[in-house]
């Protein structure tokens, strides 16, 4: 079951998105936003973020910025009241943008193309990216093969292992 994190101040909203996407079958998380959001995010590791754009304690904006910085690789829709946000630079590094209204089937739409899309596979580890291993202390693929080989393997008389 895929988790999706809501990120709203507006408890009708949560509850809304909650009710609409717990009968399609999603495992909701939600939050205010406010105080240890990113610590929610590392231990609850959601597919898939909505994050809306006015928040009361900060911006939107500023968030998901912080948001890419730790957690590139999740998809993060922002929600918003207001239509003319999507013309907004700041707002570059979301995946998506949804206008908030009691139809929620463009939201839906959104979500289910985000969690979709193959170029998001590798980020969110359903297609291991090996090249970004090393970043985790992981050693990169070929260099296992080759620590395998060469401490259990026998080689055969031409140095070739396989």
């Amino acid at each position: 079951m895929q988790r999706i994190l809501i990120i709203d101040d507006d408890a009708a909203i949560q509850l809304l998105y909650e009710e609409e996407l717990s009968e399609e079958g999603y495992n909701i998380i939600s939050s205010d936003g406010q105080k240890g959001l990113l610590q929610l995010i590392a231990s609850k590791r959601p597919d898939l973020m909505l994050l809306d754009v006015k928040l009361r304690s900060r911006s939107g904006l500023g968030l998901l910025h912080d948001i890419r910085n730790a957690f590139h690789g999740i998809p993060v829709i922002v929600t918003t009241a207001y239509p003319t946000f999507e013309i907004d630079p700041k707002s570059v590094g979301a995946d998506a943008y949804v206008t908030k209204n009691s139809d929620s089937t463009g939201l839906k739409q959104q979500i289910e193309k985000c969690l979709e899309t193959p170029g998001l596979l590798h980020e969110r580890g359903i297609i291991p990216d090996f090249t970004k291993l090393e970043k985790y202390g992981i050693p990169y693929l070929p260099v296992i093969f080759q620590t395998i080989s060469r401490l259990w393997l026998p080689q055969s008389k031409s140095g070739v292992i396989w």
